[in-house]
């Protein structure tokens, strides 16, 4: 295997800000050169001369001839120029009419360059689009970059970014995933292309493998020159797409029925797969139950990825070119390296799966806890991340639980705002990188932040070699939770050195943690029961959990009423279209368990006033289980009909989409593995947003221990205080109204 040694990060940052000599080049500059190039070699090896007259290969380059897909830039330009010609290319040409003189058809002069500046254009714009699609997480620039070191073939790009900020065995993209399909019609429309859709069916098919090798001899000797019969393999490889055809068979019987639907895909009568479902629905007398089988052949045909290698040689050789001109980036260039802010978009999609993990082990029963796990849940600590969120949230809610007077106003623990949750897993990334510095005092943020990909965020085996922690030890956990802003930082950092000092113990908690998939409330009990037991509270930590918020002034506690009398009139709207989609999705699919809403955790709207889109994940579980599902639901509020039908469906791990958490915006609602959400998966609102005023902080708000908020809000209200940048907005009366029922 090729060493991969090279500093991951550097691709990113060369002929950036933190390169010195990237004012002498720049790699937009440098990347269009290069496709400008790819044209003379892709027209060098096309048979321009002896296609039929009416046939004129060039005007062709010019219109359709991109550069960009699955394949290497000049076969992309080659592959996608004649993917537009008809299926009767060969076809001999009608006899001219001999009263007429043959005119001597005059084919255009092959330029170089300024030729094909257009089309360049269009592939440079359609490969940017295409990175910028298939990751989320990188700039233009950076884009660029990476294009620039791949020699713009984009399937290398994936590589040496997926190398960069992940696994060290990058793999290509999938044509037949939702990701890399979404991916390829967002250049294909950012390139202008005519038939963007047509493009991403021919791009990601599979095909009969003897037809696909007749078209690979292109692609074998790159500097062959085409013939006429290579023009028709890939004219019959564009062709041989056949309608999907479909077969259902229904057998009734005695006590029920079964279903069978089978899918055949061909290719000229070739299967190139087939799925057989099988469903057997029996009435019981006092209800139906269901079973479901499904058959799937192997695979006849291949995608056109098939014909090409990329290997981890040459991805390896693209990372040596690079290392060597390490040495002008800057030693430290902060918080404005791109790599930097694109590494913490990584660090907060996994931060963002725990929370969802945590959210599937809650049953009905403890949806109290989820308003301690977005105010102080935080997966910095001693155990695994997960784990860590667990312990921090159930110790939060013993020590510091809800007032009576406050929970009143609350009628259910839903999740509305998506930037709370997106501010408190910002804040445990702020804790993750404090505490990997605390553990290496050498390491840079930027190195911090590799630590913590390379580990999945979780330190726990770096921990371990400092455990048990010492009385005269700095409490690196106490420093951790100060960074992250957590609301009783030396309670917390004082627990967990507390249960680092004993390992017995400590293993005894995680065993208790672990031992059940779900976290019942008897669970919970048990947790909070050892977390107390173990908890010695020391003066100084006597006086932070003994802290008293002022009194809201007259004008605060109006607005506090009203976000909470909206809060409860929007979570009532919502619940009731979410159990509507949940009957819906039962009647659907009668051999699945019937599912029952837990709670929410994220809702998206967008549209104008008279037709709103609502997105929204929800928990729900199973009538005969405990465990929770993620469930995806869209509904509309529209007048006189909604554009769609409503709809809802379970979404399972891992939770596909891109890499998107941006300070302007966010992914911050799971979508379904769907081209149509994945090319829309952004919600507003960012990192940058999250630290201001919320609804939530109004909803979830403790008139003993939230000092902060309280003089915030009292500011807020006081004589020539400053405008907020995202001021509090009262619910109208009218607006009230209508989230009703």
């Amino acid at each position: 295997m090729p060493d991969l040694s090279p500093s991951k990060g550097v691709l990113s940052c060369l002929y950036s800000r933190c390169d010195s000599a990237s004012q002498s080049k720049g790699t937009h500059k440098l990347l269009f050169d290069l496709i400008l190039d790819y044209y003379d070699k892709a027209v060098d090896r096309l048979p321009v001369k002896e296609m039929p007259p009416d046939v004129d290969l060039l005007r062709l380059v010019e219109g359709s001839g991109f550069c960009f897909g699955l394949l290497d830039p000049v076969s992309n330009i080659i592959f996608n120029t004649i993917s537009v010609l008809p299926h009767d290319i060969g076809a001999t040409p009608k006899p001219s009419s001999p009263c007429r003189k043959k005119s001597k058809r005059t084919l255009p002069k092959i330029t170089r360059k300024p030729k094909w500046d257009e089309i360049a254009s269009k592939s440079y714009k359609g490969l940017i689009d295409f990175m910028l699609s298939y990751f989320g997480c990188l700039s233009k620039d950076q884009a660029a970059r990476y294009l620039f070191w791949s020699s713009a073939d984009v399937s290398l790009a994936v590589m040496l970014v997926e190398y960069e900020f992940g696994t060290d065995n990058p793999l290509l993209p999938y044509p037949g995933s939702e990701r890399t399909q979404a991916a390829l019609k967002m250049a294909a429309l950012g390139a202008r292309h005519t038939a963007p859709d047509s493009f991403v069916r021919f791009v990601t098919s599979q095909y009969p493998r003897n037809i696909l090798l007749n078209s690979a001899r292109v692609l074998a000797d790159s500097g062959r020159k085409l013939h006429i019969a290579d023009v028709k393999g890939i004219v019959d490889l564009v062709h041989s797409l056949d309608t999907p055809c479909y077969d259902a068979k229904v057998a009734l019987l005695p006590n029920g029925r079964t279903v069978c639907y089978v899918q055949k895909i061909t290719f000229h009568g070739e299967v190139l797969a087939a799925e057989a479902v099988t469903s057997k629905i029996s009435d019981l007398g006092d209800g139906y139950s269901s079973s479901s089988t499904t058959t799937t052949l192997c695979p006849a045909g291949y995608h056109i990825t098939y014909v090409r290698h990329i290997g981890l040689e040459r991805l390896s050789y693209c990372l040596s070119e690079a290392n060597a001109e390490k040495h002008r980036l800057n030693a430290a260039c902060g918080n404005s390296c791109e790599y930097l802010q694109s590494l913490k978009m990584r660090l907060l999609q996994y931060i963002q799966t725990f929370y969802l993990t945590v959210f599937s082990r809650l049953p009905a029963g403890c949806e109290h806890l989820i308003r301690s796990i977005l105010v102080a849940g935080h997966c910095y600590g001693p155990m695994d991340p997960v784990s860590n969120v667990i312990i921090s949230s159930i110790w939060y809610d013993r020590w510091c639980p809800l007032p009576e007077a406050d929970r009143k106003g609350i009628q259910a623990y839903d999740i509305l705002n998506t930037c709370y949750m997106l501010r408190t897993q910002a804040r445990s990334l702020k804790g993750l990188l404090c505490l990997a510095c605390a553990l290496d005092p050498t390491l840079t943020e930027e190195c911090a932040a590799k630590a913590l990909r390379d580990n999945t965020c979780d330190l726990f085996g770096k921990l371990s070699g400092v455990f048990p922690l010492g009385s005269g030890s700095s409490n690196i956990f106490h420093m951790a939770a100060k960074a992250a802003g957590h609301p009783l930082p030396a309670g917390l950092g004082l627990l967990y050195q507390q249960l680092a000092q004993v390992p017995a113990r400590f293993a005894q908690l995680s065993s208790l943690i672990t031992s059940s998939r779900v976290l019942s409330p008897d669970v919970c009990n048990q947790i909070a029961a050892f977390l107390e037991g173990e908890f010695k509270i020391t003066p100084h930590v006597q006086n932070e959990l003994q802290a008293q918020a002022p009194k809201l002034c007259k004008e605060a506690l109006k607005t506090l009423s009203r976000k909470r009398s909206g809060h409860g009139c929007k979570t009532e709207f919502i619940r009731f279209k979410l159990a509507q989609l949940l009957d819906k999705y039962a009647s659907e699919h009668p051999w699945e368990p019937k599912y029952v809403l837990n709670f929410i955790c994220g809702v998206e709207e967008r549209g104008p006033l008279f037709t709103v889109c609502y997105r929204v994940n929800f928990m729900a579980t199973p009538e005969s289980q405990d465990e929770n599902t993620l469930f995806f639901a869209e509904f509309w509020v529209s007048y006189p009909q909604p554009p769609k039908p409503n709809f809802c469906c379970p979404l399972q791990q891992p939770y596909s989409g891109r890499c998107y958490f941006g300070e302007a915006s966010a992914r911050k609602i799971v979508y379904p593995c769907s081209t149509e959400y994945f090319m829309s998966d952004i919600t507003a609102y960012g990192t940058k947003d999250a630290e201001d005023i919320l609804d939530t902080d109004f909803v979830y708000f403790d008139s003993r221990r939230d000092l902060k908020f309280a003089t915030d809000v009292n500011s807020y209200y006081a004589p020539g205080f400053p405008v907020l940048s995202r001021p509090i907005v009262l619910a109208t009366d009218e607006e009230l109204k209508m989230l009703g029922p």
